[in-house]
This record gives C-alpha cells, structure tokens and sequence, in this order.
C-alpha cells in the first residue's frame, strides 16, 4: 500500500553503481544515497498521508484546497504547481463548502481545521513505522544531523516559502 516508498526502496540498488558511473566521487555519492534514504522516508510520510486523506473523504484537489485554505497559502502556489485549473479548484472548493470545512467566504472553517489535524495526526501514526526500530536517541540523532541540511536549504533560498511542498520555515 505504499507505491512511492516502494519505487524508491527500489532505486536503491541502482543509485550506487549508476553514479560512480558518472564518476561521483565517494562523498558526493554518499551524499546522494543520504538525498535517496530521506526521498524515501518523505515518500513513505506521503503514502500514509494519501490514505489518511483519503479514509476522510478528500480526492487530491480538495486536500491541496483545504491545505491552502488552512495553511494560508497562496492558491496560485498550490494550483498552478500541481496542475489544476481554475475550474477543478473551485469545484473542490464547493465541495468543500457543502462538507461544513470552508466558509462562504472560502476560509477554512472550525471543522475543517479539525479534520486537517485529524489527517496530520492518523498521517503521523502511519509514519512512525518507519522509525519503531529506532530508539529514541536514534531519532534525535537524525533529526540533529538533518536540520543543519534543511537549515542550509532554506537560507540557499531555492525554495520558496510558502512553497507546494509544505515545506515549513525552521
């Protein structure tokens, strides 16, 4: 049930061997293996939180509406990056509507702020089996070695904030 996790699990043997092909060195390939390994966990986030969405009666156009509603990002950010037109937006949006989870107005209601915490919450219960062979301090350890990473990432200004992966400012 996990179709992402497992196309990029797959890549992992074959990640290796191509790149030193292309004449990376260790650490550069190194680095792109760690790249491959987060890929993977983000995939594996993103696979439970379809099911998530989708075990709350959201299709992909609603829950890119309702997170932009919620988040306070731009629609133009969420809609024109995943593809959908202008019709397909405010179609979910009247959905959306109908359910109680947007206001008249096209903010995001009490209920439907509740529903996405409910998603986030039942999305990282699925995640954390990717992560119960790892004791505690394991887990710190990687969230210590990651930030510095994501830190720099962030401060490189090659993403956007507020940006269509949802990803936060640190």
């Amino acid at each position: 049930g996990r179709i992402l996790t497992g196309v990029n699990r797959g890549l992992w043997a074959s990640i290796g061997p191509e790149l030193l092909q292309r004449g990376l060195e260790v650490r550069q390939l190194e680095l792109a293996e760690l790249w491959q390994a987060c890929t993977t966990l983000r995939e594996h986030r993103g696979d439970g939180h379809v099911a998530a969405l989708l075990a709350h009666g959201l299709g992909g156009c609603e829950a890119h509406v309702l997170a932009a509603a919620a988040d306070g990002v731009p629609t133009e950010v969420l809609r024109d990056n995943r593809g959908w037109s202008g019709a397909q937006w405010k179609d979910a949006a009247a959905r959306l509507s109908r359910r109680g989870l947007l206001r008249p107005d096209g903010a995001v209601s009490d209920d439907g702020l509740a529903l996405r915490e409910s998603i986030e919450v039942s999305t990282d219960v699925l995640a954390d089996e990717a992560y119960s062979s790892l004791a505690d301090d394991d887990i710190n350890a990687l969230y210590d070695a990651l930030v510095p990473c994501a830190r720099q990432l962030q401060e490189s200004g090659l993403y956007p904030f507020p940006n269509p992966m949802g990803l936060p400012v640190i």
